[in-house]
């Protein structure tokens, strides 16, 4: 039996493992609270990080837990300082305070914030010096601008740190979705740098109709003035697209207005996942008036509840996911980040590694069908060959069969490697079913450098042990989850054996599981093609004494045998799988539709 054959059986029993791992979690004892600042347990999902203006950060924060960030050593010239967050799936709040980023009791929490945002989709802080100032904090550098992200439902979410210059609009970086909120009859204007490249902007309209209107730099678009739109009806999503041979090509920057066009006045985060409708016969429940807050804090309003949730009520608007792409149609990838994405069927999606990024480690690009009957096939070629990676257009190709994973590897010494300043190119095309396919994809250094790859809970990923069966590394951030079971198979082979550690603070973020040092480990022989395949299962309990204080867990996956390759699965699942599927089986129901 071929071993992407013998890989198809792998995956059924991987399903019937990971049902049962969410059936266990389902039945998890609730938290427990412990008293830190503000009577809040300080749940956190690992050290806090560091965000510098104007570069964003993909991040998430699972039910019940905070992510936390910090602008170190603030000043005069920081302020206006914007923090805004947009949310990819679920509801998390932003609270921002400040003091020292070292110092755990620092950190916002729900019940004590200087400033917060904590509606429904996007949040945002604005912080002037005065504000600053006039709530004891310093502006001489010793004070650091403090930001926590709770997870009111497990989430994921992307947060930036920006200092405001006038009534700029806010840029959008290449392939980063922002999620807003618009008023009706309003605009939330955004900046864009096509450098020189074709740029297509798409807004998706999730509650309310958005529609989008876009003109050069030095004019502000809006329904009467614009050189392109787009106003679809309903939750279609508005999509443009400008090439380069456009005699209007905006040369100096794009500047897009999104249009509130219709939208909701409340929005409740109810349990049977409906929005309720209020009118002069079912009206919503009082708002009590704003309370006044000492030391110069911003007045904030209570959260009225409906059945017990919370529910935010704001003016009329429109909920929207928006964003800008650089190129053709090809999606950065940022190194050890995976995407999980779909793909018609014979069609191709496509993107991008910056050569500058990979430096002189070299590149690996793995690809791991996420269904028992998905193919897919991956290509590579450079920016600089022209035309997109295909079957017949490419410099390195994998064309594994179902369910088996392919890898296209790049080492430093290569001599077909790609220029820098350049990019690698990389098509992955959907080849079964003719439904299409969902595979994820991820980019990692070829040579180890000590980085792991995020490890995303519900989601397979996998590959090939090549350069001298190296071992491959990943991280999985715990947050609020206590428990996580990993599921994962090889191949033809001797198969993989993989160790598990726990880590607890922020000086063992470098501390590589072996075989030696792993606190948790088990082996898998590989699948000879016959009989019942060997699944490997490594249960992780909260109760177990290596997981007290534990912020994340390091993952090595090693060859049993160095002289060989072996290919593996591998997935993790814990009390965030099942949200995550929901959300990606919605993501991807619409684009089969297309």
């Amino acid at each position: 039996m071929a071993r992407a054959a013998l890989l198809g059986v792998l995956a059924i029993a991987l399903v019937a493992s990971s049902s049962a791992a969410a059936a266990a979690d389902a039945a998890k004892a609730p938290k427990a609270a412990s008293a830190l600042r503000g009577g809040r347990a300080l749940q956190a999902s690992g050290p806090p990080r560091p965000l510098s203006p104007g570069y964003p950060v993909n991040a998430q924060a699972a039910d019940g837990a905070y992510a936390h960030f910090y602008v170190a050593g603030m000043t005069d010239a920081d302020f206006p300082m914007a923090i805004s967050m947009s949310p990819t799936f679920g509801d998390p709040d932003l609270y921002v305070s400040c003091g020292h980023p070292r110092v755990a009791s620092d950190y916002p929490t729900q019940s004590s914030s200087d400033w917060s945002s904590d509606g429904t989709g996007a949040e945002k802080v604005t912080v002037d010096l005065g504000d600053w100032t006039g709530v004891g904090c310093a502006a001489d550098a010793s004070d650091s601008m403090l930001i926590s992200v709770y997870g009111f439902t497990n989430s994921s979410f992307t947060i930036e740190a920006m200092i405001v210059s006038g009534h700029d609009p806010t840029p959008l970086f290449n392939d980063v979705p922002v999620h807003g909120n618009v008023v009706v009859d309003k605009y939330d204007f955004y900046a864009f740098d096509g450098a020189a490249q074709p740029v297509s902007i798409t807004v998706n309209s999730i509650d309310g109709d958005a529609d989008v209107y876009v003109s050069c730099h030095g004019s502000m678009p809006s329904t009467d003035s614009y050189v392109w739109d787009s106003a679809n009806g309903g939750n279609s999503d508005d999509v443009i697209h400008v090439g380069t041979e456009d005699p209007h090509y905006c040369h100096t920057g794009f500047v897009i207005g999104v249009y509130g066009f219709s939208g909701s006045t409340f929005s409740d985060d109810d349990d049977d996942g409906t929005m309720p409708t209020f009118d002069d016969t079912n009206p919503p429940p009082p708002v009590p008036a704003d309370t006044a807050v000492a030391g110069g804090k911003k007045a904030k309003k209570a959260q009225p509840t409906v059945r017990g949730r919370r529910m935010q009520i704001v003016s009329p608007s429109a909920s929207y996911v928006i964003t800008a792409l650089q190129g053709n149609t090809e999606r950065n990838l940022l190194l050890n980040e995976p995407v999980v994405d779909f793909t018609e069927y014979e069609r191709s999606a496509y993107y991008s590694v910056d050569t500058d990024a990979v430096g002189d480690k070299g590149v690996k690009i793995s690809v791991a069908p996420q269904s028992q009957d998905a193919d897919v096939d991956l290509y590579v070629n450079c920016g600089s060959d022209g035309g997109l990676p295909s079957s017949t257009n490419n410099r390195w190709s994998s064309m594994e069969s179902y369910w088996s994973p392919d890898t296209v590897v790049i080492m430093p010494s290569d001599d077909q490697r790609c220029p820098s300043p350049g990019k690698y190119v990389v098509a992955v095309y959907g080849y079964e079913p003719e439904g299409g396919a969902m595979f994820s994809v991820v980019a990692a250094p070829a040579t180890q450098d000590l980085s792991w790859i995020n490890l995303p809970f519900g989601s397979r990923l996998g590959g090939a042990l090549s350069g001298g069966a190296r071992p491959e590394y990943y991280l999985l951030r715990l947050g609020a989850v206590t428990s996580v079971d990993f599921n994962f198979v090889a191949g033809t082979g001797s198969g993989v054996t993989i160790g598990v550690r726990a880590l607890h603070n922020a000086s063992d973020d470098r501390t590589l599981p072996t075989r030696a040092n792993a606190e948790w480990k088990k082996s898998v022989t590989g699948f000879s093609g016959s009989g019942t395949p060997d699944i490997g299962t490594i249960s992780v309990s909260a109760s177990d004494p290596e997981m007290q204080g534990a912020w994340a867990l390091a993952i090595g996956v090693f060859a049993n045998d160095e002289s060989e390759e072996p290919i593996y699965l591998l997935e993790a699942s814990g009390n965030l799988r099942e949200l995550a599927g929901r959300e990606l089986e919605a993501a991807f129901a619409d684009k089969k539709k297309e």
